[in-house]
């Protein structure tokens, strides 16, 4: 009886040593690795299996503006062109505007009440606002241009140098982008010839003379 239990033991044994085991035990660090999936990217032949391929331009706001500028004698059928050429954004618009700072009167400047009004115009248009937009362009648009014309200057009464300052101003939107200045002026000058009054010199010559003419008056007479 004894025997019989020895034999089964050692056959459960063996049958134990050549049977594989079906399960292990791994630690908590190598299963997260285990489960994590690895995702890579490959552009060979063009391919991208796990990413996207993003194309993109850059397009900055960039316009160019032509205004007159610096100091200029003001005169009868003076042309001042404006214009503008760009790239806008989209929804965006583009205004410049015109300022007098003497509401469209030349005004000497050492006597302030004196004044001459003269008449600007806008394609033909008289402009009658001290601040008015000159010309608008939207994104869409590709460039405009507007003249001003000066269509009548008045007349002074005194002599003196007048003056007048527009100042052109560029917007985006309500956004001033820059402002440039053109001096506007007259020069009225006296018409009446100045009197030059004689020297010591001419008033002897001048007496010399009137006791000539004395003399021969008086020869005359005899």
């Amino acid at each position: 009886m004894k025997k019989m239990k020895i034999l089964m033991s050692v056959l459960a044994l063996a049958l134990a040593t050549l049977t594989p085991m079906a399960s292990f035990a791994i630690d908590d660090d190598t299963q997260a690795e285990t489960n994590t999936p690895t995702i890579e990217t490959t552009t060979e032949s063009g391919k991208s299996q796990s990413d996207t391929l993003e194309l993109s331009q850059v397009h900055a706001a960039n316009y160019k503006i032509q205004i007159p500028s610096g100091r200029g004698e003001l005169k009868e059928r003076q042309a001042f062109e404006v214009s503008a050429t760009g790239l806008l954004e989209y929804g965006k618009k583009l205004t410049v505007s015109v300022e007098s700072e003497n509401d469209w009167h030349l005004v000497d400047e050492k006597h302030p009440d004196n004044k001459i009004k003269y008449t600007m115009r806008k394609n033909f248009e008289d402009i009658t606002e001290q601040e008015i937009d000159i010309l608008t362009l939207s994104a869409e648009d590709k460039g405009g241009t507007v003249t001003l014309t000066v269509a009548e200057i008045g007349n002074a009464k005194y002599a003196g140098e007048y003056k007048d300052t527009l100042t052109f101003k560029v917007k985006t939107d309500s956004q001033i982008e820059g402002e440039i200045t053109k001096e506007l002026y007259t020069d009225e000058e006296e018409n009446e010839t100045p009197i030059t009054p004689p020297s010591s010199d001419d008033d002897e010559g001048n007496k010399d003379n009137e006791s000539n003419q004395g003399n021969q008056t008086e020869k005359s007479n005899t």
